[in-house]
């Protein structure tokens, strides 16, 4: 994306959010100059809501909702994972942290084998074979 398509989008994001001046030019400094998104999509705040991540920083450490909603979304790790489960169509499942759990294969068959075949297709053939294994891949 070129500086002015970023530009562009982040003026169409602040509207729609309704930001104003100063907040604008925050934004504006953030996704253009950063690499830093402070928009994140609706399915996005749905499904990151339940994350047990999202829920630790919450209700344990007292983080908003909004600041952590934003950050996890700028984490590779958890948009990664988000990006993963959009693209084969399982945003309603339960995330889990990759990081402290197994993954929501573990308690879904269907999700597991649908999971591994994108796996593979994708070229990541040892996360692939770690959950043919049983072993948790991350």
């Amino acid at each position: 994306m070129t500086r002015q398509e970023k530009a562009d989008k982040i003026t169409r994001l602040c509207n729609a959010a309704g930001c104003n001046d100063i907040i604008r030019k925050i934004h504006y400094d953030q996704f253009v100059d950063r690499e830093w998104h402070p928009h994140p999509p609706p399915s996005w705040e749905k499904w990151i809501r339940k994350h047990p991540v999202f829920i630790a920083m919450t209700e344990g450490y007292g983080t908003s909702e909004r600041e952590t909603s934003v950050k996890l979304f700028n984490c590779a790790t958890y948009y990664d994972q988000y990006c993963e489960l959009k693209e084969i169509g399982l945003l309603e499942e339960t995330p889990l942290d990759p990081n402290i759990s197994e993954p929501v294969a573990r308690s879904n068959p269907e999700f597991l084998l649908s999971h591994i075949a994108w796996l593979k297709e994708k070229g990541r053939h040892a996360e692939a074979k770690k959950l043919e294994e049983g072993k948790n891949p991350f």
